[in-house]
């Protein structure tokens, strides 16, 4: 059993990806619970009820709306392992190109989520140990959003939250795994954070901005759409 939540005020937008969900959902013969909300206090009402078991969001986080985007990145914030999925173009005409845009993304969070393994789920409770001058700091890998180096000083930014310590920042990619991307020799980003890649910058939820080096530019990019489960067009 999957639980999904789209929280939309535009009715054709949820009916749309209710009929895309259970056309998907049903061919696969997988079972799903939907709640369907019109506003953001409602959404985080249900997320903080433990036995509502959301895994996977749709939301109104386009260009006109501030408050989706604000939310998003509270979400993103408080609950890392939720997969979320801009629903803005969902509803915005009927044609060829938005529905499959639809439906690819959706198979895409659907595989994850169905191919989930028990060592995937507790790699959630990961810890990033770092020993700098004697001190043992420990921080919670999913809570990271980025960490940036400046010289021997690695910076680790966790919702909003800093802490710098001395370290390399070589030696910390090597441990904290592969949801990871060094995209710049200074800078290291959880891919679950980012909101747009393009060939110079990545944006994360929180409307960060990190910049792509033309050396990582092509690593970095294939890393990320593994990490998708997509394709990349060079």
């Amino acid at each position: 059993m999957i639980s999904i939540a789209v929280c939309d005020k535009d009715r054709v937008r949820t009916n749309r990806i209710k009929d895309v969900l259970d056309d998907m959902l049903s061919s696969k013969g997988v079972s799903y619970h939907l709640f369907c909300l019109s506003d953001g206090n409602g959404l985080m009402e249900l997320l903080a009820d433990d036995s509502s078991g959301i895994t996977i969001i749709f939301l109104d986080i386009g260009p006109d709306d501030g408050g989706g985007r604000q939310l998003a990145a509270e979400i993103t914030a408080r609950y890392p392992h939720i997969a979320l999925i801009d629903s803005s173009n969902a509803g915005q005409g009927a044609d060829r190109a938005r529905e499959q845009l639809l439906r690819s993304t959706v198979a895409r969070v659907l595989e994850r989520a169905l191919n989930q393994t028990p060592r995937e789920e507790a790699d959630k409770a990961r810890v990033l140990t770092v020993m700098a001058k004697g001190a043992v700091h420990n921080f919670m890998i999913d809570a990271i959003e980025y960490i940036m180096s400046d010289r021997r000083i690695v910076i680790i930014h966790e919702n909003g939250a800093e802490t710098a310590i001395y370290a390399k920042l070589d030696d910390i990619e090597e441990k904290i795994g592969p949801g990871f991307v060094r995209c710049h020799q200074s800078y290291l980003v959880n891919m679950s954070r980012i909101k747009t890649f393009d060939n110079k910058k990545i944006r994360l939820f929180s409307d960060t901005v990190i910049p792509i080096s033309q050396k990582r530019r092509i690593q970095a990019r294939e890393k990320y759409f593994r990490y998708l489960g997509g394709t990349m067009n060079k």
